[in-house]
């Protein structure tokens, strides 16, 4: 570190006081995925916003730093949100905090770094951010990759708990219960065969799906929040299910009662393909079928 502070730094720009940058970047790495509030994280080491404001971009210039963004539907949000701050080597940054044993913020630095090498090595572009809501629930990583957003979330523990995916299982309780929601959101989470829509931050509607259904992909279960029905969000999920499906074969179903859903399915093209009997809830599931193009027509 020394090599760096006074040699590598200077090349980029001259730093007056190396201990109060020395005790901005063991500050820094005290925060790992944290939010990066510039006004606090000053008045921890005593320094002044603008001279915090330069000594990080200093730091993520020299790729030291790395400010992660938040995901928002609305591109400038994210621009303007408060990102979490990580480090460029987790070794490093534990080395700086004078830490013993690495713990859960520096296996989410490491997980974060493999994601990034991922995304750079792609040709398709896509965006590694974290989600959080204005009530605090939080995911530490969203892939967004062709329209689609993959929840992640790092738990430096052999029993992870369901709760990670609270918003999710939250929403697939409405129609499944609560008892069955939680296993049924993991298990997709863990196939990635999971699409959700958010408003303001807010997970408002999912639709889950399996590709292994009798070689063909079947609809599991799709919900919206009440509030956001009749926004076509249904719609887009089975468009987007559709571009995703590797068969030909999409298949659906719905209760017989539910007189909208049947007529979403059919002016989305699905044709009715029989029924399901003697299920729990007493009445019929009305199964439906639609071939889609394969996916490289679709491309």
């Amino acid at each position: 570190m020394r090599t760096y502070l006074e040699r590598d730094l200077q090349d980029l720009s001259l730093i007056a006081a190396l201990p109060d940058f020395r005790r901005l970047m063991r500050a820094a790495c005290l925060r790992l995925g944290q939010l990066v509030n510039q006004t606090e994280l000053g008045r921890d080491v005593a320094l002044p916003q603008p001279t915090v404001h330069r000594y990080l971009n200093l730091l993520e210039t020299s790729y030291l730093l790395v400010r992660l963004p938040a995901y928002a539907v609305n591109h400038t949000k994210r621009l303007i949100k408060m990102p979490k701050l990580y480090w460029g080597d987790t070794g490093v940054a534990l080395h700086l905090a004078n830490g013993a044993e690495p713990d859960g913020p520096h296996l989410e630095n490491l997980v974060l770094h493999d994601l990034l090498a991922w995304r750079d090595a792609r040709l398709e572009r896509a965006e590694v951010l974290y989600w959080r809501t204005a009530s605090g629930e939080e995911v530490d990583f969203v892939i967004e990759n062709g329209g689609q957003l993959l929840p992640i979330e790092v738990k430096a523990t052999t029993r992870p708990r369901l709760s990670d995916a609270t918003p999710c299982t939250d929403l697939a309780a409405l129609l499944i219960g609560q008892e069955r929601a939680g296993p049924f959101i993991k298990s997709h989470l863990e196939r990635h065969q999971l699409i959700v829509a958010e408003a303001d931050e807010e997970i408002v509607g999912l639709l889950a799906y399996r590709t292994d259904w009798f070689q063909c992909t079947l609809v599991s279960l799709v919900v919206v929040r009440e509030d956001f029905r009749r926004k076509g969000i249904a719609r887009e999920f089975f468009q987007s299910v559709e571009a995703v499906s590797l068969s030909p074969r999409l298949f659906s179903s719905t209760e017989e009662t539910n007189a909208p859903s049947i007529r979403m399915h059919t002016a989305l093209g699905f044709m009715a393909s029989g029924y399901i009997d003697n299920l729990p809830q007493g009445t019929r599931e009305l199964l439906f079928y639609k071939r889609v193009p394969p996916r490289h027509m679709m491309a």
